[in-house]
């Protein structure tokens, strides 16, 4: 029903995480008082704590009396509203083996690149022969999540294969901004972020370091980079668009936390998409005439296809030619 001091209440009980696309670690104790819940008015405004007999872990889909108790669920008595920032810090159980597919990656990308079979004589299907691989340069792409990944794959080592070989000559990174996936981590969750709507404050996919270089971030101290390895680390192309200077903090591939330039290395580019929507789409849009509610026009600039055809061939040329690029 709506409420017209706060809004529209659009539900008594949500997942821990309001996402299907990764399922909620469970709660490892049910006791409301052994978390916290806090409601916020906007994203940077101050944290009012919900107290503990007013909400449960469970689902109530018409209130109190309807309570029924799970580990993945939280209500809310008098329901959540829709124009608040709820933020919950809850005991958490049973974390998921995470991080194995940096090994995959390289390991994969290993075997098809410098050997003819693998151990139990199963053929690199991208060799030329029994005899010879064949393969002269291995490249990576990694576009919006998966740029984070190839950041985070960079920064933990992994370009280098157990025969210490540089597993990609070089890498295309996509529309990350200044994020890595952090998955890595004990209780990792891979698909939420920090950016500017309503997760600004969550760090773990923005924190130190930022840079390709390492460099000393002026708010934490710590002195890091994701290219460390020289012998290993690939040629790089970073390209974002407009949306990741606003929602994934892309400026701090340029600069630190107090607004000074930060060093390039030489073997990474850094472009920008300007006025081009995150992910995009294929075609060229057309321009709408109409609108929906605060809602700005479709960007009809929505294909990075030309430009990303653009940018794959100078890296090639980069790469095989040594050709330097824009």
């Amino acid at each position: 029903p709506p409420d017209g001091e706060n809004g529209a209440i659009t539900s008594y009980s949500v997942p821990l995480k309001g996402n299907d696309r990764f399922v909620s670690y469970e709660t490892a104790d049910v006791r409301t008082s052994q978390s916290t819940l806090t409601v916020r008015d906007a994203i940077d405004g101050p944290r009012r704590p919900v107290a503990s007999d007013q909400w449960a872990f469970g689902t109530c889909p018409t209130g109190q009396a309807s309570l029924a108790p799970t580990t993945r669920d939280v209500c809310l008595f008098e329901g959540f509203k829709w124009d608040k920032v709820y933020e919950l810090i809850y005991p958490a159980q049973d974390p998921w083996v995470m991080g194995l597919g940096y090994a995959v990656t390289r390991d994969l990308a290993s075997f098809l690149r410098y050997a003819t079979a693998d151990d139990e004589g199963t053929v690199n299907p991208l060799a030329e022969s029994r005899a010879v691989v064949g393969v002269r340069r291995a490249y990576g792409l990694g576009i919006s999540s998966t740029g984070m990944y190839m950041r985070e794959f960079l920064y933990l080592g992994f370009n280098e294969d157990e025969a210490h070989r540089q597993v990609f000559d070089a890498v295309r990174i996509h529309i990350p901004g200044s994020h890595r996936l952090f998955a890595n981590v004990e209780f990792s969750d891979p698909n939420i972020y920090s950016r500017q709507d309503r997760t600004a404050d969550f760090t773990s996919h923005s924190y130190p370091p930022f840079t390709y270089a390492v460099t000393t971030d002026p708010i934490t101290n710590i002195r890091d980079g994701i290219l460390k390895r020289p012998e290993t680390d690939p040629l790089v192309f970073h390209v974002d668009t407009s949306n990741e200077f606003w929602q994934m903090k892309a400026s701090l591939n340029v600069h630190d936390g107090l607004g000074n330039p930060v060093p390039v290395p030489g073997n990474v580019r850094l472009y920008l998409m300007s006025s081009h929507p995150h992910g995009g789409a294929t075609g060229v849009g057309v321009v709408p005439t109409t609108r929906g509610a605060c809602e700005y026009v479709t960007n009809s600039n929505r294909s990075t296809a030309p430009a990303m055809r653009a940018l794959l061939v100078a890296l090639d040329e980069w790469t095989d030619l040594g050709i330097e690029p824009p």
